[in-house]
């Protein structure tokens, strides 16, 4: 299993979970597994073209990624069909749900949406040699009958303990370096999402939010705090989904632990009371994408989030804890007026987001159907490619009625509020 390169100028922080958690089930299972992580060894490409070609003879190469490693994912494939040829190469992830006809151009086998069943699926389909080209899950994982991650077949393991997340990566958008050193590991809580934004494609797992229990994910995280000595925790998605109620329930467990921790947030799921609670069990940490305080804007991005009640809240958990913030210029009907209510917003809490991002349609998500429809992509392969070269502070599409100049300006005001 082959974890491709992710952001060559920021320093690696997220071991490749979903590697992780297949490589968990397959050797749950009898077979042996091993995972090549490029990203956390940071191999040039000639160090990866000799490292496949002594490699020993294996059975599947699997590759992962996301849509921006699509270039990469295919170099890779090439390079294996070359060394290996007639062994089986498959591809799954965000990328290959969304596009699975433009990866078989390339790979024998493609899995779509969730991996666990499917991935043995393969393995006993290539044991009797009827391999298909796509293979998916029948039904949704029930997510606490898992295994763990399989953190002890990653030789890389301790780049990542290492390594900066939330509260530690004020430099994420620089190049990623850590500012202290705490050891730290994520933690994912559920998957999909319950929202519907339009330039996101959290949904390529299945439609909707499925979460792990509580004793699940403290099982999970005492593991990491005993076995690896952990001492920062970095929930990978929002605590407060499904409920208040189960982000409590959390809390109470995560207070009893030597650790501290933090997550991404649905800002308006919030208010003082949860911070606080939040703030009491540990937390030191959230992050959460605002994207615009314009009504016309978050209604275009279908984000229903009232921005005069993130303003408030945003400066209450500015009280209370470290907290990055996120806004998306350029979108679907952004036009001066709007630009600036998001400009003044930014001055009216105080302090300047994380990131100032443009959008980026990527596959599976309503953006992406929008600017297929209005010509601002017009082959979809090429489109691949050029994600795949974007770095993502970049304006590389501009939906709105201004001029490139305009919002590069506008990014460079907010970031020095």
């Amino acid at each position: 299993m082959i974890n491709p390169l992710v952001r060559e100028w920021s320093a690696p922080n997220i071991p490749p979970l979903g590697l992780l958690q297949l490589s968990s089930v397959l050797r749950q299972n009898g077979h042996e597994v091993k995972i090549m992580d490029i990203n956390g060894h940071r191999w040039s490409m000639d160090v990866v073209e000799k490292q496949i070609a002594k490699d020993e003879e294996y059975d599947i190469y699997g590759l992962g990624g996301l849509v921006t490693t699509y270039s990469y994912n295919m170099w890779l494939a090439d390079i294996i069909k070359m060394d290996h040829p007639g062994k089986i190469r498959i591809c799954g992830g965000p990328l290959t749900t969304a596009k699975s006809d433009i990866l078989l151009k390339h790979v024998n086998s493609v899995i779509i949406g969730e991996g666990e069943e499917a991935i043995l699926d393969v393995v006993q389909d290539v044991e009797r040699s009827r391999l298909k080209g796509i293979y998916q899950s029948d039904k949704p994982m029930l997510l606490d009958s898992l295994p763990q991650p399989d953190y002890d077949n990653l030789d890389t393991l301790p780049v990542y303990l290492n390594a900066a997340v939330g509260a530690h990566n004020p430099r994420k958008w620089l190049d990623g370096k850590s500012i202290r050193q705490v050891k730290t590991l994520p933690i994912l809580s559920g998957r999909g999402c319950p929202f519907n934004c339009g330039f996101c494609s959290s949904h390529y797992l299945g439609p909707g939010f499925r979460f792990r229990s509580v004793s699940n994910i403290v099982k999970e995280a005492k593991g990491l705090i005993e076995r690896y000595g952990v001492k920062y925790l970095h929930f990978c998605d929002e605590l407060t989904v499904p409920s208040r109620g189960r982000c409590l329930d959390l809390c109470s467990e995560l207070a009893k632990m030597d650790v501290t921790w933090g997550c991404p947030v649905r800002i308006d799921l919030l208010g003082y009371e949860l911070l606080s609670e939040m703030r009491d069990a540990g937390c030191i940490h959230v992050g959460t994408g605002i994207e615009s305080f314009s009504p016309k804007v978050l209604k275009s991005m279908g984000k229903s989030l009232n921005p005069d009640l993130a303003k408030t809240l945003l400066k209450q958990a500015h009280n209370l804890m470290d907290i990055q913030y996120t806004l998306i210029l350029g979108y679907i009907g952004e036009t001066k007026e709007t630009l600036n209510e998001t400009i003044r917003g930014v001055k009216e809490i105080g302090f300047p987001p994380e990131q100032v991002f443009f959008p980026v349609p990527y596959p599976g998500t309503q953006l992406y159907g929008y600017a297929r429809s209005y010509g601002f992509i017009e082959d979809e392969e090429k489109h691949l490619e050029a994600l795949s070269n974007h770095e993502q502070r970049d304006l590389l599409f501009n939906f709105s009625s201004l001029s490139d100049e305009e919002l590069l300006d506008a990014r460079n005001r907010i970031m020095e509020t």
